[in-house]
């Protein structure tokens, strides 16, 4: 142990061999020890990769429960600025994909897919079939009620994914549509005007005939002779001769059906008593 005798002169002084090789050994440990901590905790950059329910010490937010996810939306929306600031705007601003799910996309479709996968997986929605009709209206422009479960559902996706990567209408970020579609009444021509309602028809009244009595002289009776037809009937005799086709006015049978009416205007018959 000879070597380690004596002195040695340093920047601070001449210090005893023995004390500066301690002091070397104890700044190599430090060293040692700083570089470790450097390597395995300096070099992380948070993200919002954690893990669900990983409690972020910066913030508080406790990874992929519904308050998270509301913070962010909150928070992590407007990056892009130019109007852009709520998932019902629309402006010019960008904002580069890649939020929890951290995956660049190249089309709306994949956007979508890629959402309903991370909230289905980590049971982030109740029905993943009301969440994929909500991304479709989104993604296609289609009116979202405010009030509706669908724009509540098309903003947590928002929260996941930040934005899909294809710009709508108006611009980037693409806006949800909260201006339901005017409609214009179909305009009625009016038809040609309906014709009246054809009078019912009347029915025809039955033609009316008498009965020729038996011709007792000293007791003449008024449908024993044509002459005596023709008065009560209010009728000529020339009309009921013709009527009933009698050549000789004088002569009628006995039993003879005598018509009192003409031939057309009606319909059956029926006896006439007078």
């Amino acid at each position: 142990m000879a070597g380690l005798e004596g002195t040695i002169k340093t920047p601070f002084g001449t210090v005893q061999k023995k004390t500066a090789l301690a002091l070397g050994g104890i700044a190599l440990a430090l060293g040692g020890i700083v570089y470790w901590r450097e390597k395995k905790l300096g070099g992380l950059t948070p993200t919002n990769t954690n893990a669900a329910g990983e409690v972020d010490p910066a913030t508080g937010f406790v990874y992929g429960t519904p308050e998270d996810l509301a913070a962010l939306a909150a928070q992590g929306t407007d990056l892009g600025g130019g109007g852009g600031g709520s998932a019902s705007g629309g402006g010019s601003g960008s904002i580069p994909p890649g939020g929890i799910i951290g995956t660049a996309f190249t089309s709306n479709g994949q956007w979508v897919q890629a959402v309903e996968d991370y909230m289905t997986t980590n049971n982030l929605v109740v029905d993943p079939t009301q969440l994929s009709a909500a991304l479709g209206k989104y993604i296609t422009g289609t009116y979202i009620d405010p009030s509706s479960a669908a724009y509540s559902l098309v903003q947590q996706a928002i929260s996941v994914q930040n934005y899909p990567p294809i710009a709508g209408a108006n611009g980037y970020p693409p806006a949800i549509n909260t201006h339901p579609a005017t409609t214009t009444p179909p305009v009625t021509t009016p038809g040609a005007p309906k014709p009246p309602p054809k009078p019912t028809p009347k029915p025809l009244p039955k033609r009316r005939y008498v009965v020729v009595a038996p011709f007792v002289t000293g007791h003449i009776v008024w449908n024993s002779t044509l002459s005596g037809i023709a008065d009560k009937s209010h009728r000529t005799v020339s009309q009921l001769a013709s009527w009933n086709g009698i050549s000789n006015p004088n002569v009628i049978g006995t039993g003879k059906h005598i018509w009192i009416d003409p031939a057309t205007g009606f319909s059956g018959s029926v006896e006439w008593k007078g």
